[in-house]
């Protein structure tokens, strides 16, 4: 249940927006009778309070440096402004101070109800990913080092936002795809290469069933181990320095003087030390690397060769396709047609 208080200095906007009709279907939104008069009185009124409504004609320095203060203090606290003040710079700023929303005056009830659905969606996820953040930790562990352990975790935590869920399918829906963008995000932390090389998936789980989508992460999720464990293979610093950048920059035209003016190398230092340290040129690196890509890339159906080549750097898509060729053993239209049909 979250607690909403209303801030409104003269009280009459305050008191019609109290009289909504929306505040009696919203189960879990419970408003404060009390509006709120005094900025000074805002402190002790919002302790138990996690949505604040501030309604204001014209925000003044005084509520403006309390919101200020709020929204630093009090991260748990999301607030929404009403106000007549229209100006880029007002509503700017206080969307830079990391408030939910801002609506004008007069309150429209669609539009106040929409802000608090949107706002509760938010908070709900945001809870959930709190919940099954320590499963998230260990999938990423596991993801990371390896130990073949990641598919028992995958289910036990899609398991729990089931739970936490009651099996709603549309909170599901949305709670699965948070909890895989949080996934990304801490496998980023530690290659920010890494979401380049995993194919992001839409989930519904009103048509998949668990099972499937348990399938489908582990699948993803032991290539994205195979891909490390490649890549873990030079050990030297400054060749993984080349490579993370390489990875990093997987989807703009490179070439090696591309790569040595950014890293502030000499191009003839990176074809050396890479073959020797190596046993590979750059140049089949490089190749190998943006082949891998493109196999992820062709997972999406909807995605014709040319986009992939050129999205890769190739402006040309018979030489990108003699290079997939060479290097898997497979034309790209062949290729994702078989994944088609594996995924059928």
């Amino acid at each position: 249940m979250q607690n909403v208080l209303i801030f409104d200095r003269k009280g009459r906007e305050g008191a019609r927006i109290s009289r909504f009709s929306f505040w009696k279907n919203q189960h879990d939104i419970e408003l404060n009778a009390e509006i709120i008069k005094k900025p000074e009185l805002l402190d002790s009124a919002i302790q138990k309070a996690r949505v604040l409504i501030v309604v204001a004609e014209k925000v003044d320095e005084i509520i403006s440096e309390k919101i200020e203060e709020l929204s630093v203090l009090s991260q748990k606290l999301a607030i929404i402004i009403i106000s007549s003040d229209a100006s880029y710079e007002s509503v700017r700023h206080f969307f830079n101070l990391g408030i939910h929303d801002y609506l004008l005056l007069p309150t429209e009830e669609k539009e106040l109800e929409k802000s608090l659905v949107r706002l509760m969606e938010t908070l709900r996820e945001n809870w959930i990913i709190q919940e099954v953040r320590p499963k998230i930790d260990a999938l990423v562990e596991s993801v990371i080092l390896g130990n073949g352990e990641h598919g028992i975790i995958i289910r036990s935590l899609l398991e729990h936002i089931l739970s936490l869920l009651k099996n709603e399918p549309s909170q599901c829906r949305q709670a699965v795809q948070k909890t895989e963008n949080a996934i990304f995000e801490a496998l980023a932390q530690h290659k920010k290469w890494i979401p380049k090389f995993l194919f992001r998936n839409e989930y519904s789980l009103s048509k998949q069933t668990l099972d499937r989508i348990v399938e489908t992460w582990t699948a993803n999720f032991s290539e994205t181990c195979a891909m490390i464990e490649k890549y873990r293979m030079f050990d030297d610093r400054r060749i993984q320095r080349i490579e993370d950048f390489v990875m990093e920059h997987v989807d703009e035209r490179l070439s090696l003087d591309d790569v040595a003016h950014e890293l502030f190398l000499n191009a003839s230092y990176i074809s050396h030390i890479f073959k020797k340290t190596t046993g590979i040129s750059f140049v089949s690196f490089l190749t190998e690397v943006k082949m891998d890509r493109a196999k992820v890339l062709l997972k999406d159906s909807s995605i014709r060769i040319g986009e992939v080549a050129l999205t890769l750097g190739y402006m040309n898509q018979e030489y990108f396709s003699r290079n997939f060729k060479k290097t898997t053993g497979f034309t790209p239209a062949f290729y994702q047609k078989m994944l088609e049909a594996k995924s059928a």
